[in-house]
């Protein structure tokens, strides 16, 4: 060791002084009450928070059930003529009946 430190270790140490002592205390207590106040405040925030992603959540699947759109269905449209469309369109046209066939025999005289 060297001089400088020979010297410290010989030296006399203070007495603590109370003022101090009751100084570092105060602060220590101060820390832990605002760690506690700190932690309840911490506690408070994470339980708004939860709350609110539940009902985020829920919102959220409350909107994708209700506006969902309907599933399409089939259509079926039907169109009938009318009048005397009708009546060329049901009945077959003149030229599609085949007249009868004639067979005439006669006899020689």
């Amino acid at each position: 060791m060297n001089e400088l430190e020979q010297q410290l270790k010989t030296q006399r140490l203070a007495a603590p002084s109370t003022a101090l002592d009751q100084r570092i205390s105060d602060a220590f207590a101060a820390v832990a009450r605002s760690r506690q106040s700190s932690r309840n405040r911490q506690i408070i925030w994470w339980w708004f928070s939860a709350f609110a992603a539940c009902g985020a959540t829920a919102a959220l699947f409350l909107s994708g059930t209700l506006w969902r759109h309907p599933t399409p269905k089939q259509i079926t449209y039907r169109i009938e003529a009318q009048g005397r469309l009708r009546l060329l369109l049901l009945e077959p046209p003149a030229s599609a009946n085949r007249v009868p066939r004639f067979v005439v025999t006669t006899h020689a005289p």
